[in-house]
């Protein structure tokens, strides 16, 4: 086409439009009887890909903005850990801590709003220690979901 795009362009590109749609995957599982735990698994695991493919996007996006001839593998590898591997964590304490809180809590509308806080709240920190949110809230909704009543 003429476009004088960069190989690292292109990478950024299709790490962007990489991940599923989970709301797709939700209504093509609508079709078909499955029992509850494998559309969760299913719909857990785009999630998971779709954290994965922010991870990937950012990692990418550093070494576009930073130039590819000043940035090494290892850095390349200790970005996609800081990130990938910091939201896992941070998930899981998030997840534990809000399956705590949630089963101390019998009253409907105050779990909601501890869940939509805890949320909100964790993916703010998480921006700020730069770690990935979305990957951190995919593991800690799981952990939750996994846990709780």
């Amino acid at each position: 086409m003429g476009l004088g795009l960069s190989y690292t362009l292109c990478l950024l590109f299709g790490a962007l439009i990489s991940p599923t749609d989970p709301i797709a995957v939700l209504g093509i599982l609508a079709k078909f009887k499955l029992p509850e735990n494998v559309k969760l698994n299913i719909v857990g695991e785009s999630l998971f890909n779709d954290g994965v493919g922010v991870v990937i996007f950012a990692t990418i996006y550093r070494i576009v903005e930073n130039g590819s001839d000043s940035i090494s593998a290892g850095e390349i590898g200790l970005t996609f850990l800081e990130e990938a591997g910091g939201g896992v964590l941070f998930g899981l304490a998030l997840g534990y801590v809000l399956y705590r809180l949630l089963r101390s809590i019998n009253h409907y509308q105050t779990e909601v709003i501890v869940t939509v806080a805890g949320v909100m709240g964790g993916y703010l920190l998480a921006q700020k220690l730069h770690i990935s949110g979305p990957l951190a809230m995919v593991v800690a909704g799981l952990f939750v979901g996994d846990h709780a009543r």
